[in-house]
């Protein structure tokens, strides 16, 4: 018997879920606005599923 098995590959996009802590200065982002757009713009999740067919 022979298994085919396939990749399928899922992208979620995450928001924060609460306040977002903009007064520290050590997460290595250059002003607010960097952190911003990296907690809302370029926040994802990516899944791999192996499927069977």
């Amino acid at each position: 018997m022979c298994l085919k098995i396939t990749t399928q590959v899922e992208i979620e996009r995450r928001k924060p879920q609460g306040y977002i802590d903009i007064s520290r200065k050590e997460d290595g982002f250059l002003c607010i606005d960097d952190r911003m757009k990296a907690a809302y713009e370029q926040a994802y999740i990516f899944r791999f599923v192996l499927v069977e067919k």
